[in-house]
């Protein structure tokens, strides 16, 4: 089952354990919620998950849980692709199944397209160093609170983010201070002088480290571009009148009818439009910046 971000939403557990039961909820590893309270009718049980439970796409486990009884279950929040309230308006005399339906097959349309995701996640990343002055990282970083390699703790207050937060850099000015200056970045062996802390710049990213940061990444909203695609390809999957330029059509010929479609058709997400909108985003065009 998938959840809205920022939405309150009811999970049900079917067992026909009697209650009462309770529930914890987990995110990862860690525990956000105990305790919960359940509301349990023969064969199914249910609580509510408050919307700062789902603040953060991912998985949630819930378990469900009392005195020699224990079942776990699992839900995924996701950032639909465009706003509830719009997708309404587009599709206002569907039901909201089949509406979930169609936002959830656009979502997956442009994050196959573009090779991203447009939620908003908090955790761990591992990223390879690459011997760069920019760290490049696994999907935009919004802000980080903790950043460790195997051998140092570095403060974040050195680091800014470039390219939309696709890339991580040492601040203008950041240079190594008496506290956390390494031997070897400050001592000259050869000449035996010591370099004062404050006149070293810090180190690229090295190649041979594994750089730790903890934050929270991704998309606080998804980009007004890619929710204009969003509507272009829901409006599409709502409709098959849409315009034969937007469906990549390369030639039509009366008589015989042949009707012939450019590869765009087969790479992209079916919509020259969107396609066009969605550019900036695909993976493969990104550039530090």
């Amino acid at each position: 089952m998938e959840i809205y971000r920022d939405t309150t939403s009811t999970v049900i557990l079917e067992h026909p354990v009697t209650g009462p039961l309770t529930a914890d909820i987990y995110r990862g590893d860690e525990l956000i919620s105990a305790n919960q309270s359940v509301t349990s009718t023969t064969g199914k049980h249910s609580t509510v998950l408050d919307w700062n439970l789902t603040a953060y796409d991912g998985q949630l486990k819930i378990v469900w849980k009392k005195t020699g009884f224990s079942r776990t279950t699992w839900e995924e929040v996701v950032t639909p692709i465009i706003p509830l309230s719009e997708l309404a308006e587009l599709l206002e005399d569907v039901s909201d199944d089949d509406r979930y339906d169609a936002e959830s097959v656009v979502r997956r349309i442009i994050e196959a397209y573009t090779g991203q995701s447009f939620g908003k996640f908090t955790g761990t990343e591992m990223v390879n160093g690459n011997d760069s002055t920019q760290l490049a990282l696994p999907r935009p970083l919004l802000s980080f609170t903790d950043m460790s390699d195997d051998m140092f703790v570095f403060d974040v207050n050195s680091f800014i983010t470039r390219g939309q937060g696709w890339f991580l850099a040492g601040r203008p000015g950041a240079y190594w201070t008496i506290k956390d200056a390494p031997p070897e970045d400050v001592l000259d062996d050869f000449n035996n002088v010591i370099y004062a802390p404050g006149t070293i710049k810090k180190r690229d990213f090295s190649y041979t480290s594994v750089y730790t940061i903890t934050g929270d990444w991704g998309y606080e909203t998804v980009p007004y571009p890619v929710i204009q695609a969003a509507r272009l390809l829901i409006s599409d999957y709502a409709c098959q009148d849409s315009s034969y330029r937007d469906r990549y059509l390369q030639s039509i010929k009366a008589a015989d009818w042949r009707l012939q479609f450019t590869q765009a058709a087969y790479d992209g997400t079916g919509n020259l439009k969107a396609d066009q909108l969605l550019n900036d985003y695909k993976l493969s065009n990104l550039a530090v910046i």
